[in-house]
C-alpha cells in the first residue's frame, strides 16, 4: 500500500483486513466479500474456474429464462429444467422434501460415532516425557485423524481491585483485573490432576497473568492452534463478572478484526463467540455457589473454597507481607451464617499464630484454588452427561435446560412423537385485520354471496400470494373471478393519508429500505398482476371504510 503524500509503502499482509471483509479477497475482482457463496466472480470460469476466465464463457450462451422461471401456479423461482411440483416444498424442520400442508414434528438426534482416541488407555500417555520414544510420524498421523473433533477447555478466573470510582462519581467503585489464572485441558489429559504435569496437546496446562491480565488472557484464548478445532473458555459467573472485561477489552482495545457474537440476557453475556473460541458461563449449567460445588460433586480432596480480604486488593497492597489484613477486609457481613461462624474460627487462628501473610503469593493461591475446583466440578458434571446421556454439555449447549432437552432428543425422543405447532396454527390461520374483516364480513351481506377470508380459515391465495378475500360468480358462458382486497393506509401507503416523507426509510417493514412510496408501489403492481390474470378487484382503503 503506498501513500502519496509521505512517499512511503507499507506491506499488506492480511488481504481480508485490509479490504475489511469478513469473508475473504478476490484477487481477480480486486474485492472483499463477506462469503464465497455471495461472491460471484466475473474473472473466473464457472465451470473450471481459470483465471483469466476460459473461451467456454465466450462459446456457451445461455439465456436466463432457460434456466429460471416463474411458477404460474405457486409464484416460486423454479429451474426450468427440473421437476416442480406446486404443493411439495422443502421443510427446513424436517429437512426434506414435503407437502406444503404436511404437519412438522420434533425430530430426534443421531448419537456420533466415537471416535478413537490415540491417547486412550491411561491418562499418562498424554504426558510428555523428557526423553520420549514414540514415533512421531505415527503420532502426527493420529493427531491429524482426530483433530477436527477435538477440544480444549479452558477454565479461568479474575481477581479485581476496587479502588477505583466511576468517572464522575464518588460512590460508584468499578472492577479492575488485577490476575487472572486458567487451566486448558482436553479429553487426554482430563483425568490428570496435577497441573504442573505437561500434556502431549496442551503442553503447558495452567498460566498465571499478572502484567495485564485480560489482554493476556483473550490472546491466550484466541490463539490459533494445530491441535485444537475449537477452545470452551469457561468461568463461574462469566456472563454478570469475567465475560463482561473480555467484551470490553475486544470492543474497546483489541487487534481483533473478528466481531464477536453474542448471546445476551439483558446485559448478561450468555455465549460469547470470537472465531474458534467460546466463551459460558459455568453457573447457567450448574446453578450454585463456587463453595458448593466439591459437597455437590463428591470433590473430597480438595481444599475447599478459601477465605480473601476482596476489599483489602487495592494498588497501594499489590506486595503487602504483614500480619493477616482485619477481618473487615472479608466481608464477613455478606457471609451466610454458618460460613461466618467457620470465617471468625479461621481468622482468630491465624491471627494468633501470627500468620505471615503475603498478598501476592495469597491471591495467587487462591485463585488457583477457585480455578481448581470450577476445572474438577465442571468435568464431574459433563462426565455424567457423557456417560448418561452421550452429550457433552459445554460444547453442544448453552444451558442446562438446552443440554436437558438434547438428552432427551437423542435418547428418548421417538420419530412423529410430539407435533411442532405451525406459525398460524393448527387451523392455519393467516394474519389479518380486524377491519378488513368487518369490510368483508359487510361485502357479503351487499354482494349475496359467501366470501373465502382469514375469519372462516386461510385466506385465498392466487399464484402463492394470499389476498384478502374472494368468491367466485358462474355464468352460463363463464366464471367471474373477483378478489377483494383491504388496503391499511400505513402498510399499503396510502396517497392521501400519507403526502410527505413517502420516500424516507421506515423502522418497520420487509427491509431497511423500506418506504411508504415502495410500500403503494407494490399494492398497484398487486392489483396490476391480479387484473392481468382475468380477476376482477374490488379494492378499499382504511380511510374510506373508517
Amino acid at each position: 500500500m503506498y501513500y502519496k503524500g509521505s512517499r512511503h509503502y507499507n506491506p499488506i499482509l492480511n488481504l481480508k483486513a485490509a479490504a475489511g471483509s469478513r469473508g475473504g479477497y478476490c484477487v481477480a475482482c480486486n474485492v472483499g466479500f463477506r462469503n464465497d457463496r455471495g461472491h460471484r466472480c466475473t474473472k473466473k470460469c464457472p465451470r473450471c474456474y481459470a483465471t483469466p476466465s476460459c473461451e467456454f464463457l465466450d462459446v456457451e450462451m445461455i439465456n436466463v429464462c432457460e434456466s429460471i422461471k416463474i411458477c404460474n401456479g405457486c409464484g416460486r423461482l423454479i429451474n426450468s429444467k427440473s421437476r416442480h411440483d406446486c404443493d411439495v416444498i422443502y421443510c427446513k424442520t424436517c429437512r426434506s422434501l414435503r407437502s406444503s400442508n404436511h404437519l412438522c414434528y420434533m425430530r430426534p438426534l443421531c448419537r456420533k460415532a466415537t471416535v478413537e482416541n490415540p491417547g486412550e488407555g491411561t491418562s499418562t500417555m498424554a504426558l510428555r516425557e523428557e526423553n520420549p520414544q514414540t514415533n512421531t510420524n505415527d503420532a502426527e498421523d493420529a493427531d491429524e485423524r482426530v483433530k477436527k473433533d477435538r477440544v480444549a477447555f479452558v477454565f479461568y478466573d479474575f481477581e479485581t481491585r476496587q479502588d477505583e470510582t466511576l468517572e464522575g462519581t464518588e460512590n460508584v467503585r468499578i472492577h479492575v483485573p488485577t490476575l487472572c489464572v486458567a487451566q486448558q485441558i482436553c479429553e487426554a489429559c482430563a483425568e490428570i490432576e496435577t497441573m504442573s504435569l505437561r500434556c502431549r496437546w496442551c503442553g503447558v496446562r495452567e498460566f498465571v497473568f499478572s502484567r495485564d491480565p485480560v489482554k493476556e488472557f483473550v490472546d491466550f484464548a484466541t490463539r490459533s492452534s494445530k491441535y485444537f478445532k475449537k477452545f470452551i473458555c469457561i468461568a463461574h459467573n462469566a456472563k454478570a463478572f469475567d465475560a463482561q472485561f473480555i467484551l470490553k477489552y475486544i470492543v474497546e482495545k483489541s487487534g481483533i478484526t473478528e466481531e464477536p457474537r453474542v448471546i445476551l440476557n439483558g446485559t448478561k453475556i450468555i455465549v460469547m463467540t470470537i472465531g474458534r473460541t467460546k466463551f459460558i458461563d459455568s453457573s447457567n449449567y450448574i446453578p450454585m455457589r463456587l463453595s458448593e460445588l466439591p459437597k455437590a460433586f463428591g470433590l473430597q480432596d480438595t481444599l475447599g473454597k478459601g477465605f480473601f480480604p476482596h476489599l483489602f486488593n487495592t494498588s497501594n497492597n499489590q506486595n503487602y507481607i504483614g500480619p493477616i489484613p482485619d477481618a473487615r477486609y472479608y466481608s464477613p457481613e455478606q457471609m451466610k451464617p454458618e460460613e461466618h461462624e467457620r470465617f471468625m474460627v479461621w481468622h482468630e487462628e491465624m491471627s494468633r499464630s501470627n500468620f505471615d501473610f503475603n498478598f501476592k503469593q495469597e491471591i495467587i493461591k487462591y485463585c488457583r484454588n477457585d480455578v481448581d475446583i470450577l476445572r474438577r466440578a465442571c468435568m464431574a458434571f459433563r462426565r455424567i452427561f457423557l456417560e448418561r446421556g452421550d452429550v457433552c454439555p459445554f460444547a453442544e449447549c448453552t444451558t442446562i435446560a438446552s443440554t436437558c432437552m438434547k438428552v432427551f432428543r437423542k435418547n428418548f425422543l421417538r420419530e412423529e412423537e410430539i407435533g411442532i405447532i405451525p406459525p398460524g396454527g393448527y387451523r392455519y390461520k393467516d394474519n389479518h385485520s380486524h377491519k378488513a374483516l368487518q369490510w368483508l364480513v359487510w361485502m357479503e351481506r351487499e354482494l349475496g354471496h359467501p366470501i373465502i377470508h382469514a375469519g372462516r380459515g386461510r385466506e385465498y391465495r392466487i399464484a402463492g400470494t394470499p389476498v384478502d378475500g374472494y368468491y367466485e360468480v358462474e355464468s352460463e358462458n363463464e366464471t367471474s373471478r373477483y378478489v377483494l382486497q383491504f388496503h391499511g393506509c400505513f402498510w399499503h401507503g396510502c396517497p392521501s393519508c400519507y403526502q410527505i416523507n413517502r420516500e424516507r426509510k421506515l423502522t418497520s417493514g420487509m427491509s431497511r429500505e423500506d418506504t411508504i412510496d415502495a410500500r403503494y408501489e407494490r399494492t398497484l403492481a398487486m392489483t396490476w398482476r391480479l387484473r392481468q390474470r382475468g380477476y376482477r378487484v374490488i379494492e378499499k382503503w382504511e380511510c374510506e371504510f373508517s
